[in-house]
């Protein structure tokens, strides 16, 4: 739930493997540079480059 007590919404892109990589490489430099800040906001970062990284090992194991 939002602040709002609306439920979040999902949102779809359609990404190249290119881009995929680039938004995995700029979210993992985030967390090795984590400054600090809200717990909460660190913790979806590391689930992003999870999702980002099994996009990245999807693509491997079935195109490479």
């Amino acid at each position: 739930m939002t602040e709002d007590g609306e439920s979040p919404k999902d949102y779809t892109y359609n990404f190249t493997i290119e881009d995929v990589h680039l938004l995995y490489t700029c979210v993992a430099n985030r967390l090795e540079t984590w400054a600090g800040g809200h717990p909460t906001e660190q913790e979806h970062l590391i689930h992003l480059k999870n999702e980002l990284y099994k996009g990245v090992l999807d693509f491997k194991f079935n195109h490479l």
